[in-house]
């Protein structure tokens, strides 16, 4: 099994208004991410990971790599020089940080399903802490709901 675990620090929602896609990319959820799997440990403590903005990364990563059978997508986190490289072979992936020893591999189906339950908790965080006016005005567009 694949899990993703996470911690939110701020949560970013005390604007009352619409936001800006910096803001939705930037300072919306931010806090640490850890991923569980194939017996390992890949931990990004840092406090300041846009969730919202990382889990939808992640979301994209498994839709590029899903249609291919051989690929790798990387993913760059803004403020910093660490990335993940996802480097898939037919129906596994292996994670490979640059902050890290640790190199995870997994089904490409046990990734997916651990990427889509993060997906899926994170919006339902967004959605317990912003108002539907926010939701619809600043999130409406650009996460296609």
């Amino acid at each position: 099994m694949f899990y993703i675990k996470y911690n939110i620090i701020k949560p970013g929602f005390e604007k009352a208004g619409p936001l800006s896609e910096e803001e939705i990319h930037y300072d919306i959820l931010l806090g640490n991410v850890k991923f569980e799997g194939d017996g390992k440990v890949i931990e990004m403590d840092w406090d300041w990971i846009p969730l919202l903005d990382f889990s939808y990364c992640l979301k994209e990563i498994t839709k590029a790599l899903g249609s291919k059978v051989q690929g790798s997508e990387t993913f760059e986190f803004t403020e910093s020089e660490a990335t993940l490289i996802f480097s898939k072979d037919k129906d596994k992936i292996e994670i490979k940080p640059s902050f890290s020893s640790e190199t995870m591999g997994l089904d490409f189906r046990e990734f997916l399903a651990g990427v889509k339950k993060f997906y899926d908790e994170i919006l339902e965080e967004l959605r317990k802490g912003v108002s539907q006016t926010i939701l619809d005005s600043s999130f409406g567009k650009y996460w296609g709901w």
